[in-house]
């Protein structure tokens, strides 16, 4: 059983011999350099990373809509099953449709759901 936080006595039941020796900055850095190029001819992994296009003018659209179907709907009935990004820009196109007052948003308790509700003439507005 190694004994963690005691380095030596780690490398005695190893059974490693400790070679202290006063490093310069330059054996410093051809030890990162050694070990930059061992990690260069390694195989990476590769991910392949889709661009998702998430426009808020085209949230703040859907948003109106379903707003004049609906007159009240809440932020988690908007956001449900959306990946996080959408959830994102759904959030900045209510902020966006509050602060220029086509909705109004409500919030009973703290950390509770968000509900949005119409405004009277939300069409005259943009």
């Amino acid at each position: 059983m190694l004994n963690r936080g005691n380095l030596s006595a780690e490398y005695v039941q190893a059974n490693i011999d400790i070679v202290y020796k006063n490093s310069t900055l330059f054996d410093i850095l051809k030890s990162f350099a050694r070990a930059i190029q061992r990690n260069l001819y390694k195989e990476e992994n590769v991910h392949v990373i889709e661009i998702e296009s998430v426009n808020i003018e085209e949230k703040k659209v859907l948003i109106k809509k379903l707003i004049q179907d609906k007159k009240r709907i809440t932020f988690n009935e908007l956001t449900k099953n959306i990946p996080k990004l959408h959830i994102v820009v759904t959030f900045l196109a209510m902020l966006d449709l509050m602060k220029n007052g086509f909705i109004f948003i409500t919030q009973e308790d703290i950390f509770g759901d968000i509900i949005i509700s119409e405004v009277s003439n939300i069409d005259n507005k943009e």
